[in-house]
């Protein structure tokens, strides 16, 4: 199972959205089909999973440093949001 519910959200007329989100509550990180919906809708797709707030741009998926209480999705931290937590989906290390 990959999720227990669907979110329908539509942009007001002349506005163009700059990003989706979403919360997992079955997942501790973003998942492949985080990274499919950023790439089939060409937008940045911002995460709450596993207490962490993450972004899925393309193939790219980078923790953005803020950790929430999972009871109430409030932010409780802020950790340096440097690029130590990005990773590249697909890459190769050498």
């Amino acid at each position: 199972m990959m999720s227990k519910g669907c979110q329908a959200t539509r942009a007001p007329p002349n506005v163009q959205m700059a990003a989706l989100y979403l919360n997992h509550v079955l997942d501790d990180m973003p998942v492949e089909t985080d990274v499919f919906t950023s790439l089939s809708y060409f937008l940045p797709l911002f995460v709450l999973a596993g207490g962490e707030a993450w972004e899925v741009d393309g193939t790219r998926i980078r923790q953005m440093g803020v950790t929430f209480d999972s009871a109430s999705d409030q932010p409780t931290s802020a950790r340096s949001a440097g690029r130590a937590g990005a990773a590249q989906v697909g890459s190769q290390s050498s």
